[in-house]
């Protein structure tokens, strides 16, 4: 399924809010946390019943209060005891979250927080309070120990991140901040480009040559790679088609030619980088240009 299309499938309302697609995913991973969860639950109890079988066996001759534990651990077996396991299974609602966030991040290429998720669907561990009130901490862990993460919940508040956004125009937002970030100077606000007709020029070091002998190399700086990214989506409408050429530009740090054309392009025909650091772009038409600038880089004053 194109991106796209599956952008239009996303409904932000309470019964119908992902794909089909997604759903699959967040049921079987549902499923398998579950069924850890269960597991280690189990070995919990099975670890305490072991632990008090071994305290009534050994209790008449016992000198020290860890001798229970002679015969349940050894310096080349498992390091077992009811803290590990409880810290394991609290360990797996953050697992099971961050996994559904990057789910969702990685499918509609947006930057949802995994962190604000589990500050508002799992229990909040007591601050300092704790060390005056120990109940506090014990019902904590009781609390972590019974809980039970729900995708839906972590999908309500995906939804709210997104505050009312859809998640292809949430994804627009974050590209083309990305874009506007690196084709501006910030303090003061100013731009690093400029467009003539159906060109448009960054200007600065957006690249650099290094020539030993008669090896040579043009490196794209770093911040190009956003813009780079918004050509690719200007042209394609994707968010992970490169058409070719821009792929190249794309994939490797080190070109040797300075120019790239791209002739599968409709909207953008070329990518020039020169020794001065400058890089011009030039597309199909002026309009084509016009509407870059407006809608990836910001228009200039």
């Amino acid at each position: 399924m194109d991106l796209i299309e599956k952008f239009g499938l996303i409904k932000v309302n309470a019964t119908d809010r992902i794909t089909a697609e997604d759903l699959r995913f967040c049921e079987v991973h549902q499923a398998a946390y579950e069924a850890a969860i269960q597991t280690f639950k189990e070995l919990s109890f099975l670890w305490n019943d072991a632990v008090k079988m071994q305290k009534e066996l050994l209790q008449e001759v016992s000198q020290s209060i860890y001798d229970h534990l002679e015969y349940l651990t050894s310096s080349d077996g498992p390091r077992l005891s009811e803290d590990k396991i409880s810290a394991h299974i609290f360990s797996l609602h953050k697992q099971f979250i961050h996994v559904i966030v990057h789910y969702f991040n990685a499918a509609y290429h947006v930057s949802l927080s995994d962190e604000d998720v589990c500050a508002r669907v799992l229990p909040q561990k007591p601050r300092q309070d704790w060390l005056r009130d120990q109940s506090l901490l014990t019902a904590y862990t009781d609390q972590m120990f019974s809980h039970l993460v729900c995708y839906q919940d972590v999908v309500d508040e995906l939804i709210l991140q997104l505050e009312g956004q859809s998640f292809a125009d949430r994804a627009f937002y974050e590209l083309t901040q990305k874009c506007q970030k690196a084709a501006w100077f910030l303090y003061p606000s100013r731009p690093r480009f400029n467009r003539k007709k159906r060109i448009i020029s960054l200007t600065g070091h957006w690249c650099e040559f290094r020539q030993w002998g008669t090896y040579s190399r043009l490196t794209l700086s770093q911040g190009i790679q956003s813009i780079l990214l918004g050509i690719a989506h200007f042209e394609t409408g994707s968010y992970s088609q490169y058409p070719a050429g821009l792929s190249e530009l794309l994939e490797h740090g080190d070109h040797r030619e300075s120019t790239y054309d791209f002739p599968t392009c409709k909207k953008v025909c070329q990518f020039k980088m020169f020794k001065n650091g400058r890089v011009d772009i030039k597309f199909a038409s002026e309009a084509h240009a016009a509407k870059f600038e407006q809608d990836y880089l910001g228009l200039a004053c």
